[in-house]
């Protein structure tokens, strides 16, 4: 854990649990990703599709991985892991974003997936009203023991040496996968999702998505921001004047990507650190 070049290295068609893999995928890998897992999803029918099943799958390849930073709403990663461990606390995936700018914080997403069976989400009971599934209360409850333990000393340690020079602390965001839209297409259903989401947040920073939801967010914004700016690389020298810049994007974007880029701060940055052209 912790080297700068690090390479993706596989076990058993996996990346090596607990050791941060550096992104290297180009945008159109992500993309084809998402498209994928809606595919995989559909074939899975009414019977949905079991935890191991899934971490198997986006564990495979650092694009998978990165189509839940997509779905989060935060850029692309820098780095990814799977099964990253620190003390006793366990958590399925950790994408790190680090920004070139020393004045942007470097920003941790912690994810943790459950299953996307029919009960994950909900079950039923004695009651009109559905119980929330054991699985759905499982995997967040796993992740308020990592925000109420904390770790940031720990979790700061562990990745200094992929993000180095920064003026500003370490940030983390908290992301609960779980779940299928086809079990839970009901308008009480999804008002009780839409509840949760906007209501039972971890220090403001958590985000639930069901796993068709990842495919979806992670598409819409790769093509909306994606694909027009590939040639802005991580690498890419500063131009004396940014907003030079932003008016040349805006005259060689459609109408609909130059609403998406305005409207997203991180849409530039859509390409992704590390991700290559």
């Amino acid at each position: 854990m912790g080297e700068k070049d690090a390479r993706p290295s596989e076990v058993g068609g996996l990346l090596r649990g607990n050791h941060f893999h550096r992104c290297e995928h180009a945008p159109n890998d992500v993309l084809q990703a998402g498209r994928d897992l809606k595919v995989l999803l559909s074939l899975a029918g009414d019977a949905g599709m079991r935890e191991r099943d899934l971490l198997a799958w986006f564990g495979a390849s650092t694009a998978r991985m990165a189509l839940l930073a997509l779905a989060a709403g935060r850029p692309p990663p820098l780095f990814v892991a799977r099964e990253f461990i620190i003390s006793d606390m366990r958590t399925d995936f950790a994408l790190l974003e680090v920004p070139q700018s020393p004045n942007i914080a470097p920003h941790l997403l912690l994810v943790e997936c459950q299953g996307a069976l029919p009960g994950t989400l909900f079950r039923a009971g004695k009651r009109t009203l559905l119980h929330w599934g054991a699985d759905f209360l499982e995997g967040f409850g796993q992740l308020m023991d990592w925000h109420f333990v904390g770790y940031h000393e720990v979790l700061s340690q562990k990745i200094a040496t992929l993000a180095t020079g920064h003026l500003k602390p370490l940030q983390t965001t908290f992301m609960l996968v779980a779940g299928l839209q086809r079990f839970s297409r009901d308008p009480l259903s999804k008002l009780r999702l839409d509840w949760w989401a906007n209501t039972v947040a971890l220090g403001s920073n958590f985000k639930i998505a069901r796993f068709d939801d990842v495919a979806d967010q992670a598409i819409y914004w790769i093509e909306a921001c994606g694909q027009w700016h590939v040639e802005l690389t991580p690498s890419a020298p500063m131009v004396a004047e940014p907003r030079a810049v932003y008016r040349s994007l805006l005259r060689s974007t459609s109408p609909n990507n130059k609403a998406a880029l305005t409207g997203r701060p991180h849409a530039v940055l859509a390409a992704g650190a590390g991700a290559g052209a």
